[in-house]
Parts: structure tokens; sequence; C-alpha cells
């Protein structure tokens, strides 16, 4: 879910939104960007074909569904 503002909210759940597929990292290598109501996923370094697209999921979603499970990502989980 991103939250746009305190009136909108956008579910990104639909099989048919691809960016429902970049998972969290604590070491990301993307960024989310709100801008006008629209959500743009953008590279924060130069990423290699075939290299899993990730961001920050933030502490809220983190702490609420990430931390009680234990984190997974390649930074925390070596």
């Amino acid at each position: 879910l991103f939250e746009i503002n305190s009136k909108k909210t956008i579910d990104g759940s639909a099989r048919t939104n691809k960016a429902r597929y970049i998972n969290h990292s604590c070491h990301s290598n993307c960024e989310v960007e709100i801008r006008k109501g629209r959500v743009y996923i953008m590279a924060k370094k130069n990423i290699k074909a075939g290299e899993e697209l990730s961001y920050d999921y933030d502490t809220e979603y983190f702490n609420e569904h990430i931390r009680p499970k234990g984190c997974k990502c390649r930074k925390c989980h070596r």
C-alpha cells in the first residue's frame, strides 16, 4: 500500500501491477518517489541486468510486518 495523502492510498497487490514484485531490502537499489498522486520507483544506482529491484519499505511497515519474522534481505541474511 502506498499512502499518497490522507485521502488516497494505492493498493499495489493487483497482479497487473509489476511493482508488487519489488522486495524490501535494508540496502536497497531503488527508492520511492510520490509526485502528483503517482508512485515512481527510481534507481539509486546503476542496476545490472538480472539484479533484483528493491527498496526500503519504511519503518512502520518494517516494524509491523518484517521485524517480527526477521528480515531476510541480503544485507541482514548473510
